[in-house]
């Protein structure tokens, strides 16, 4: 009986340890890492992204795009939070009419991201067509394994 019993515990082992170096299926692995420039290009594809949520006045698409602690500062030197510039857009205080970006570069750091670029910003605000030119930074962080803004900084140029 207590050979029985020491044979089938060794055997329970035996088993556990072959199930154990058994391969994953493929869909249990982890999805391959991208490479850097495959990030950047996604980066890059949310800025165009962004750009039209703005132009089009999407809040929904805002709302996807902003992670929940964004820092939108403006040209003016003025800080929003996420809330307070959906709301702004949402009520046609500011409408954007054309975002124009030129010389756009990005660059990864693990999960964040640095975008840089000159933008021609042209807008309605509480009722006063503007023409912004200026250098503007955006950061995006990995947050719940998606790509976010949390970061938002324009400087006037000239």
């Amino acid at each position: 009986m207590k050979r029985t019993f020491v044979l089938m515990a060794i055997m329970a082992v035996f088993s556990l340890v072959a199930v154990a170096q058994t391969p994953a299926p493929a869909a249990a692995l982890p999805a391959q890492r991208q490479t850097r420039a495959e990030v950047e290009q996604a980066v890059l594809q949310l800025e165009k992204d962004w750009v039209d949520a703005l132009v089009k006045a999407d809040t929904a698409k805002l709302e996807e795009l902003y992670a929940n602690t964004l820092v939108y500062t403006h040209s003016s030197g003025s800080v929003d939070d996420k809330a307070k510039y959906i709301a702004a857009i949402k009520s046609g205080a500011t409408k954007y009419l054309s975002y124009d970006r030129e010389d756009i570069k990005a660059n990864v750091y693990g999960n964040s991201a640095v975008v840089t670029c000159k933008v021609t910003i042209k807008l309605k605000a509480n009722g006063e067509d503007r023409t912004i030119i200026a250098r503007m930074i955006h950061v995006y962080a990995k947050v719940k394994q998606r790509w976010q803004m949390v970061a938002h900084q324009t400087t006037k140029l000239g």
